[in-house]
């Protein structure tokens, strides 16, 4: 055991016991192919179809993550009912991917055995409120491919993500001293300066939604979406907060970096990009309330 899992208030799951293979409730799938097309494939395909079976009952929840091994592919994870998967849900998933092979955005797929980081968010029970976080924010992401593909939407994916880091620093319990020591220590902010001005009213409007719970009809189709995750982020915020304060801060690195990988793909640059003005429409806008003598509510 290394020092750091001693310091953890959990302990360490073996292989035996973390592994998920064909036969449990996770079943996990790699799909080779998409491309430029990826996009496409989990707003309209993967959407659709993970929305027609949570109706049924066959999936009780999924989500997706990007990567390259070094070639590019999604992973997504289904969690469904163990006791007749080989019957019904496994043909049901495999029909579906023929299908997509057919439509021509799959080049392959392969399954493979689901090895949840437990450690890396908390923990075994929380870990498993983590996976309802990864369920909510996979449907926000395919939410919002969607409405932004079809053009019915005012803003740009990357206000976007800087409104949604906004909302999870705040459902993580931290203060705005805390959130800005976060944002500062994960980017350089001073490097993305010019960039926030050109985006600052905006993004200052948008903190006032995150920070004052106010409505603003322009904004009403964006705030509802990431509303999804909001009941669900609280309550990991609290099975976690007992963990050690590096821990903690790691885990929100954790949510946050694969937020912006379910949303941007593997782009680093775009990831820095949206935490640096995360950051400056932080400070600007703690900066006009201090003006004003107004503190921003935790």
């Amino acid at each position: 055991m290394t020092n750091i899992q001693s310091e953890m208030p959990f302990k360490y799951i073996g292989d035996n016991e973390r592994l998920k293979f064909l036969g449990t409730e996770w079943i996990y799938v790699k799909l080779y192919g998409l491309g430029t097309r990826e996009n496409e494939f989990i707003a309209d395909e993967l959407g659709s179809f993970i929305k027609k079976h949570l109706d049924k009952g066959t999936i009780k929840s999924s989500f997706f993550i990007r990567y390259s091994d070094p070639k590019q592919h999604l992973r997504v994870r289904f969690k469904v009912e163990k006791n007749n998967i080989f019957d019904t849900v496994l043909p049901i998933i495999i029909k579906w991917l023929e299908e997509m092979r057919t439509k021509g955005f799959v080049n392959y797929y392969c399954f493979d055995p689901y090895n949840p980081e437990i450690e890396r968010y908390g923990g075994e029970q929380s870990y498993k409120i983590a996976e309802d976080l990864f369920f909510c924010d996979s449907l926000i992401v395919s939410e919002w491919i969607q409405i932004n593909r079809s053009g019915n939407v005012n803003i740009d994916e990357v206000t976007f993500g800087v409104f949604n880091i906004l909302q999870l620093l705040k459902l993580f319990n931290l203060n705005i001293e805390e959130q800005m020591t976060w944002l500062e220590i994960n980017t350089k902010p001073q490097k993305y300066a010019n960039k926030f001005r050109g985006k600052k009213s905006t993004l200052i409007e948008l903190a006032d939604l995150i920070y004052t719970n106010k409505k603003l009809d322009k904004y009403n189709k964006i705030s509802s979406i990431i509303e999804i995750r909001e009941k669900t982020a609280i309550t990991y915020s609290k099975s976690i907060e007992n963990n050690p304060d590096f821990l903690i801060k790691n885990i929100i690195m954790s949510v946050i970096h694969m937020h912006c990988n379910r949303l941007y793909g593997i782009n680093r640059d775009k990831e820095n990009l949206v935490i640096g003005l995360a950051y400056h429409t932080i400070k600007n806008y703690n900066n006009a309330l201090k003006y004003n003598n107004v503190l921003i509510p935790n």
